[in-house]
């Protein structure tokens, strides 16, 4: 049984002192990547009103290689830039902006396997529900929130997931283990931190609809200009709070935090 509690609130709190502590370098990371981001749906959407058929597949090609080679970059980098700031280390724009190729394909691996597993864990929820629906319609409410709740628990449990690979160098299956092992100890810690990261995610969408009852036009911009501070927010939060859970983490298999 673990002895480490899970401090959600201090975690969530030092992330908004890291980024007044360090605001340019990860305030202009967040800012690029998310205009890559951004840029590969604009891709998509300019293919949609292409009437030639090859022109319209090279630009959805190009929009989809952008927008997953934007998301990885986001995700690695913010995570490296996070565990320097919570690790109370000098910040560089290396640990931000480079590509880690062996490990960035390992990092991209152990996504992959995080959305198969989600999307099988939906699968099955679905079919579950449509089979009570047509034999015990009664059950069917029941096992639509089970398959919600078992759905989420995929998620919540990899929370860590990439720094888990980034940090301790773990392949992508010792981090899936360890992290269902970290829900099963943690569970209800992991369930504050992620509620208040998810307020802190749907903020810039009530930012952007206010901007946009104020005056017709600003939404898409003022949304866009919050994501840019909230994505750092995240990334140092769920940083915060694996530094927390590191002593226990260390002694798990596979963990191999300093390795080179």
């Amino acid at each position: 049984m673990s002895t480490i509690r899970l401090d959600s609130w201090q975690a969530w709190r030092q992330s908004w002192v890291s980024l007044s502590q360090h605001p340019w370098p990860l305030l202009g990371f967040s800012g690029a990547v998310l205009a890559l981001h951004l840029l590969g749906w604009a891709l998509f959407a300019v293919a949609e009103g292409q009437e030639s058929a090859v022109l319209s597949a090279l630009l959805h090609l190009l929009g989809l290689g952008l927008y997953s080679a934007s998301l990885l970059w986001m995700v690695e980098g913010l995570s490296r830039g996070a565990l320097a700031i919570a690790r109370q280390q000098r910040l560089r724009w290396q640990a931000l902006w480079r590509w880690r190729g062996r490990r960035s394909w390992r990092l991209l691996r152990s996504l992959a396997a995080v959305a198969a597993a989600t999307a099988v864990a939906a699968l099955m929820s679905f079919a579950l529900w449509s089979l009570l629906l047509l034999l015990l319609p009664s059950l069917s409410l029941a096992a639509a929130l089970l398959g919600v709740i078992g759905t989420g628990a995929v998620l919540l449990s990899q929370l860590f997931g990439p720094l888990l690979v980034i940090d301790g160098r773990m392949n992508p299956s010792a981090s899936f283990r360890t992290g269902a092992v970290l829900l099963e100890h943690h569970w209800p810690g992991l369930l504050l931190l992620v509620t208040l990261l998810l307020a802190t995610l749907l903020g810039p969408l009530v930012i952007g609809l206010l901007a946009e009852a104020l005056m017709q036009g600003l939404g898409v911009a003022a949304t866009a200009l919050a994501c840019v501070v909230s994505l750092p927010l995240v990334a140092t939060a769920v940083a915060h709070a694996y530094l927390q859970l590191q002593p226990e983490l260390a002694l798990k298999p596979g963990f191999r935090r300093g390795a080179r």
